[in-house]
């Protein structure tokens, strides 16, 4: 049989729909990109056009404070983040930009 990984200890649903996923010692972390790494959020789809938040466009993408691109999570190691917290229901902290969701990247220190 092969290995099975565990990992849903690493994923937090919050009560307002955020997903907050810790990839510190996560095993998915060690041998993907970000952008890989996003498609095993729930609800996130990831690829070289764009992301989205449950099919809906308008994600907007943060890493640490700084608005980023896909580009710049194509060249993120996942095993340089942190955590990863997915907003699907942010259009009314970020005005309406932000009507796919947002996706916030917190590096490791």
């Amino acid at each position: 049989m092969d290995e099975v990984t565990v990992v849903a200890k690493h994923v937090r649903m919050k009560r307002n729909g955020e997903i907050e996923v810790n990839l510190s010692n996560n095993p998915i972390a060690k041998t993907k990109t970000m952008l890989e790494m996003l498609n095993f959020v729930k609800g996130v789809k990831a690829d070289d056009s764009g992301v989205s938040i449950y099919g809906r466009e308008g994600t907007i993408i943060y890493i640490e404070n700084r608005r980023a691109s896909v580009k710049e999570l194509q060249a993120i190691p996942a095993s340089m983040i942190k955590k990863v917290i997915v907003s699907p229901h942010a259009a009314t902290r970020h005005g309406s930009q932000a009507s796919g969701g947002v996706i916030r990247v917190m590096l490791k220190d």
